[in-house]
């Protein structure tokens, strides 16, 4: 009988995961650059070592355990937004990012950044900083052999040295600007052959792991070595699927309430047992 309930128990803890994560996808609906996750489950089973079927040992359910988030990584659409500070990536990878006085370099699809004012080294410089304080970084050449943007580093933002009149980032991630000049003027995008290892950082920021392989050890130069272009003026929106997370919104809620219905069957079996002894 203690089977029955432990089926009920993790059968209504996983669907609670399960409502979190569509919840999430939901709530991110709107978000810039939202990943939308989907949440993976595994049999847990029982075996009667002794006890045999067929010449096999009998096995049956013994309940449902989590095996963690999934990572849909498909781009969102891509919205216009006129904003000269605002940059999309259509394609494959990931815009480098860091923050001051970080020696890391982290990752985004998001790249809703202003152009702000920043003290460097006592020195009023003009950047694009998202409203999480991570700024975008570049490189200061490029390599055509690799198709890489070198120079790179966790401390090398972008930035102009004094308030641009306009200024163009172009498809292949060159920035150019009237009334300012632009240091480390060469954005990159960087792709990774296991996105799934990279450990998501709140504010749609990405952390590189362990087991995170880089396809090339420099981000590339946008368009080559299959990354995707820079789309000046634009966002990417975010890739959740609401008509497919209502859905599965039910789902799971029918599928919370049978296992409650589980335990309540079970506590009326135990119910019964017990008043056989009367």
């Amino acid at each position: 009988m203690s089977d029955l309930f432990n089926i009920g128990v993790t059968g209504m803890d996983a669907q609670s995961n399960a409502l979190s994560v569509i919840g999430n996808n939901i709530a991110n609906s709107t978000t810039c650059a939202y990943k939308s996750n989907s949440i993976n489950f595994a049999e847990v089973l029982v075996t009667h070592e002794g006890q045999y079927s067929n010449g096999l040992w009998v096995q049956y359910g013994n309940g449902v355990q989590t095996l963690g988030v999934t990572t849909d990584w498909s781009s969102g659409s891509v919205v216009a937004t006129g904003e000269q500070s605002n940059i999309a990536i259509s394609g494959d990878g990931f815009l480098p990012v860091s923050y001051a006085d970080s020696t890391q370099v982290y990752y985004t699809r998001a790249g809703d950044f202003s152009l702000v004012e920043y003290d460097l080294a006592g020195v009023t410089v003009y950047t694009l900083m998202r409203t999480d304080g991570s700024m975008l970084l570049g490189g200061t050449a490029l390599d055509a052999v690799t198709n890489t943007v070198t120079g790179m580093t966790a401390s090398t933002f972008m930035y102009f040295d004094a308030a641009p009149t306009s200024y163009t980032i172009s498809a292949d991630g060159t920035v150019t600007a009237i009334g300012a000049n632009v240091v480390n003027g060469y954005v990159g995008v960087q792709r990774f052959t296991n996105p799934d290892s990279l450990k998501r950082i709140e504010g749609g920021i990405y952390e590189v792991t362990s087991s995170t392989a880089f396809t090339t050890a420099d981000p590339s130069i946008p368009g080559y070595n299959d990354s995707g272009t820079l789309l000046q003026g634009n966002l990417e929106a975010s890739n959740t699927d609401l008509v497919s997370e209502f859905s599965s919104l039910i789902q799971a809620q029918r599928a919370f309430q049978g296992c409650s219905k589980v335990i309540t069957v079970a506590d009326e079996v135990l119910q019964t047992i017990l008043s056989l002894k009367r």
